[in-house]
């Protein structure tokens, strides 16, 4: 269908070097730095009307070592965003759980910015100068490209339906690299 085409061909155009650095809701996964186990982001390209926006989770930790979220949105332009970032503390788990004892802070800024589909880097800028500011370089932990191997596979017995699709695909992106030479 003509949906499963659109979702195949902006999931290859991310695997294209020609379009690596523009941030697509394909970018949408877990990233994190193989060296720094147990810190990490989760990402989400969100489309609308005012156009895109990232949406950023950072699991990280305080300077004690206690377990702590960021969370915030900002603007995707080309290759990169810059999210305002918040922190919530205060909660509490289970049956202990007040919402008026939850606060929302800014925290400070997050700048993410992708050299490929599969790596990145992420600069902060928290509000709290004592805390430093720093870079972190990201690798992709998870791909969200079911449908595309679901369009692609082409085993026997699929049918033509699918290699209609195939060929509509290749033509498409043989278009695009041909366009952007």
């Amino acid at each position: 269908t003509t949906s499963r085409l659109a979702v195949a061909l902006a999931a290859a155009l991310c695997l294209s070097p020609a379009y690596a650095t523009n941030i697509t809701r394909e970018f949408s996964s877990s990233w994190y730095d193989p060296s720094r186990s147990g810190h990490g982001f989760i990402l989400e390209v969100i489309d609308s009307t005012q156009g895109k926006s990232l949406m950023a989770y950072w699991f990280t930790y305080d300077q004690q070592g206690r377990q702590i979220w960021m969370f915030g949105s900002g603007p995707v332009n080309g290759d990169s965003a810059q999210v305002t970032a918040y922190q919530a503390s205060g909660g509490s788990f289970d049956n202990q759980f007040n919402p008026a004892a939850v606060q929302v802070a800014p925290w400070g800024t997050l700048t993410f910015r992708f050299e490929s589909c599969d790596s990145g880097n992420v600069s902060f800028s928290p509000n709290d100068r004592a805390l430093g500011a720093g870079s972190i370089p990201l690798r992709r932990l998870t791909r969200q490209i079911a449908e595309l191997t679901n369009l692609l596979s082409l085993e026997k017995g699929k049918g033509q339906q699918t290699q209609d699709e195939m060929a509509a695909l290749q033509a498409s992106l043989a278009a695009l690299k041909a366009e952007n030479a």
